[in-house]
């Protein structure tokens, strides 16, 4: 069974996220969250669903999209996902990414 992990950086987008569509609309906010989580979790039949991010790293970035939402995650081992940043579409990976030489 493949195991999903939440990065505590993806964690707390996904925890700011929600705040911020709260401010305007509860119901919304736990919809969008809830999305979110749903998509993750479809990784576990098809891991490789998501598009190859390009950028400088030693890791590969994979993508999957959820509304205005980008879920950036990487396969660790055949059995483990990370997931490692949820971010608005307008916002800038390849600049985020370049800022995190963890990645």
């Amino acid at each position: 069974m493949v195991q999903i992990v939440w990065s505590p950086e993806a964690k707390r987008w996904l925890t700011d996220i929600g705040a911020y569509i709260a401010k305007d609309s509860p119901t919304a906010s736990q919809k969008v969250v809830r999305g979110i989580i749903a998509q993750t979790q479809n990784l576990k039949l098809f891991p490789e669903m998501g598009y190859l991010f390009p950028h400088l790293s030693s890791i590969q970035i994979r993508v999957i999209h959820y509304g205005h939402y980008r879920i950036a995650y990487t396969v660790i081992v055949e059995n483990r996902i990370e997931i490692i940043a949820v971010m608005h579409h307008r916002m800038d990976m390849q600049r985020y990414f370049s800022i995190h030489p963890l990645l």
